[in-house]
């Protein structure tokens, strides 16, 4: 038995019919999902009759993994003995355009971000993991309607209730003060302008300011000059899990009829700081308005659709199709190793 969580609102008590081989590493799991929403000292979430999703040891191999080089790393595992001198070129070649051009994780809530009932505390080192994956600059995404939803029993997310006046403000700038402690903490540079997203490199790893639902404006366009001169806000996504002030998403009944005036005027705010506006969760009547409001879509401070696509498939045409090829060895590769590792891991038993 071990030791009881500090916060038993914020893990999951598994419930399992036989010992679930865990060997220090992560694991899959399924099971019955169960929510408690009674005694506040007791656990929240509980998952019974669990089990793992996939044999032991496959569920080491997932996105840490593969950032942190396992596109490099599979070439040579793919390879026969007469084959690895032309794949450690190879590498050094791969690492090479990987270095010489901008690569982003556009959405991510790396460092354990969202922890943020912990304050500034618990934060999770992520420079390495970017420097050795070649990752220039990660968006690193608040979510501000945490406090108003939760999982169902469809295995979903819902909210489940409606927000206090301020409170979804105010947990932003909690939310905000903690990316700005990693940043901080692992010694970031802010990528506040297209200069800066097109200076930067995978062996000087970047941030961007992102936020996952425009919640914390609570309907005030306003809002979002304060976000970019206050927390450097860069990438803003209208919707999220709930229906808020600025439209209707597609996982709720729609009740705005797409995107509303208060969005609308959030889009326009965005297209003149150098916001970049994120329709994703959105409905496809706010799509459809969001695309006949803005001026400048994909904006940071410069550059649109036509401009970021004539770039990809031209400038960088070598550079993705090469990462492209890259990622699928990955894939490749990462099942191979986990496959030896489990066959030796029987054998040994």
């Amino acid at each position: 038995m071990g030791c009881v969580p500090r916060d038993l609102h914020g893990a999951v008590e598994v419930f399992a019919a036989s010992p679930i081989p865990v060997a220090g590493q992560s694991v899959r799991l399924t099971g019955t999902w169960r929510l408690h929403s009674g005694d506040a000292k007791s656990w929240r979430y509980q998952l019974h009759d669990a089990r793992l999703t996939e044999p032991a040891g496959w569920s080491a191999v997932g996105r840490r993994f593969v950032l942190r080089g396992a596109p490099l790393m599979c070439l040579a595992a793919v390879a026969g003995p007469q084959q690895q001198a032309v794949a450690q070129q190879r590498q050094g070649a791969a690492r090479q355009a990987i270095g010489s051009v901008t690569t982003v994780d556009m959405h991510s809530h790396a460092g354990h971000i969202l922890a943020v009932r912990y304050g500034n505390s618990g934060l999770e080192p992520v420079a390495g993991l970017m420097a050795d994956g070649g990752m220039a600059a990660v968006c690193f995404a608040i979510v501000s309607d945490s406090p108003c939803q939760h999982v169902e029993a469809d295995g979903r997310i819902h909210p489940y209730r409606s927000p206090d006046p301020g409170e979804l403000y105010a947990w932003a700038q909690r939310a905000f003060q903690r990316v700005h402690a990693l940043i901080d903490q692992d010694r970031l540079a802010v990528i506040t302008n297209a200069a800066m997203l097109r200076a930067g490199r995978g062996g000087t790893p970047s941030a961007i300011v992102a936020a996952e639902g425009g919640d914390f404006l609570e309907g005030k366009p306003e809002r979002v000059d304060e976000a970019f001169e206050r927390w450097q806000l860069r990438h803003l996504q209208l919707t999220h899990y709930r229906v808020n002030e600025l439209g209707d998403i597609q996982t709720e009944a729609p009740e705005h009829g797409g995107l509303t005036d208060a969005g609308a005027e959030v889009i326009r705010r965005c297209n003149s700081r150098g916001v970049v506006v994120d329709v994703a969760h959105g409905t496809y009547d706010l799509v459809k308005r969001a695309a006949s409001v803005t001026t400048k879509l994909s904006k940071v401070g410069g550059g649109n659709v036509r401009e970021l696509g004539t770039a990809v498939f031209t400038t960088y045409l070598f550079a993705f199709e090469a990462t492209a090829a890259l990622l699928i060895i990955a894939v490749v590769g990462a099942v191979l190793l986990a496959r030896r590792e489990r066959s030796t891991s029987e054998e040994e038993a």
